[in-house]
């Protein structure tokens, strides 16, 4: 009798076990979990930094990489700029405001690790800013019985930096690296209304503006910017104005040239001098002007 119930119950036993074996395991307890999550933890605290590198870098308004997103850059002639997205930085001289509505949108449409490319697109209103200044005396740009039409000014540029060492792997307000750019684009001007309105015959705003009165300018830069040693970095370039439309159907061209060292004073503040040179088909009496320059610019 006892050898009976004995294989029995051993069948039993299999039985048993076998159903648990084939039996769906429940979901994990807290207690069971936690050792698994605190690996994986540790395990993305050891990753390295992303493998995208970041288009971004503070002082960058001569390249084609823009200011990272919530950053605002300005300096005392340099424009403010902040960064709206990821891919999109807006900028405008503040203080002209005041005479001549103007923004500026960089557009950053690709970046790999050696080149960045984007574009920018500026809007300004300078009626206002020519009426103010055309009078007799100091400070006045056009003559006084000058009739200024309504007048919208648009430029659009593409832009293309190398870096020969590479974009960063994540954001830094300590971003120093060489960089090459060039920089290629129109200005262009619609007037409305009747007027006699005459170029700006003062260098350097006589080729930036001449596109109001004659509608169009092309115009093209190469600049270079790196560190040297210590906080000082270098920057340099160097622009073709050619100047179209009215009494420039031929083409008029115009050179610019700057360079000089950067002091970065901390990651927030950056002190530039220089100097500044205009050159060629100039309505005054000088064919070329230097000039000092200067800046103080923040960011935060």
């Amino acid at each position: 009798m006892k050898a009976p119930v004995r294989a029995c119950c051993g069948v039993l036993s299999l039985v048993a076990s076998a159903h648990a074996f084939a039996a769906p395991q429940g979901p994990a307890g807290p207690d069971e979990l936690r050792p698994k999550l605190e690996a994986h933890e540790a395990d993305e605290q050891s990753l390295p930094e992303s493998s995208v590198p970041t288009p971004h870098a503070p002082w960058s308004g001569q390249t084609a990489r823009t200011v990272a997103p919530g950053d605002w850059e300005i300096g005392v002639f340099a424009p403010l700029r902040y960064g709206l997205t990821e891919r999109v930085e807006l900028s405008t001289h503040a203080l002209a405001n005041l005479l001549m509505p103007n923004l500026t949108a960089k557009v950053l449409w690709r970046a790999s690790e050696h080149l960045v490319l984007s574009s920018e697109h500026t809007l300004a209103y300078p009626t206002p800013l020519i009426e103010t200044l055309s009078r007799a005396g100091t400070g006045g740009l056009w003559a006084e019985e000058t009739v200024t039409p309504t007048i919208v000014a648009f430029h659009s540029h593409v832009l293309a930096t190398w870096l020969p060492e590479g974009l960063p792997r994540a954001p830094s307000t300590e971003d120093r690296r060489h960089a090459l750019t060039a920089r290629a684009g129109v200005r262009a001007a619609a007037s409305f209304g009747r007027a006699n309105l005459t170029t700006a015959d003062l260098w350097y705003l006589y080729e930036r503006t001449a596109h109001w009165v004659n509608g169009a300018t092309l115009d093209a830069t190469l600049a270079a910017e790196g560190p040297i040693a210590g906080p000082f970095d270098y920057f340099a370039d160097v622009t073709l104005f050619v100047l179209l439309g009215g009494e420039y159907e031929d083409g008029s061209p115009v050179w610019n040239h700057s360079a000089g060292l950067a002091w970065r004073a901390g990651s927030s503040v950056r002190v530039e001098a220089g100097w500044w040179l205009s050159a060629g088909d100039f309505p005054g009496p000088d064919d070329w002007q230097l000039l000092p320059r200067f800046d103080v610019a923040f960011r935060w």
